[in-house]
């Protein structure tokens, strides 16, 4: 992952666009079988993330908050990418939010 200079990345708002509609798409069946609309499940994921302090949640919810709105995903993401460029950083104190994704050479996989 390569970290956008100056303004945003062009296809930064594409990636953007497939992650609403990857957590949209999974959290379909979740709300219909809650008998819950989006948006009363995006209020419930503010107020536990304006309430609690365990990490691991705060963590889950940010990343759901993200798809909710365009600057918010920008920043989830520089946070990623932070966490990805400096794992020593995240051990130390416990915090890393999503390790980065393992990725494997083109020779390892075959």
């Amino acid at each position: 992952l390569a970290r956008p200079v100056g303004e945003h990345h062009h296809g930064l708002y594409e990636v953007y666009r497939g992650f609403v509609q990857l957590i949209e798409g999974t959290l379909r069946k979740f709300l219909d079988e809650e008998a819950m609309t989006q948006d009363a499940f995006v209020e419930l994921c503010r107020r536990v993330q304006q309430t609690t302090q365990e990490s691991a949640a705060t963590n889950l919810i940010n990343a759901l908050l993200s798809a909710t709105d365009y600057q918010h995903f920008v920043e989830f993401m520089l946070d990623f990418l932070d966490e990805a460029e400096h794992p020593e950083d995240n051990e130390e104190d416990g915090k890393a939010a999503f390790a980065p994704p393992l990725r494997q050479s083109p020779q390892d996989s075959g």
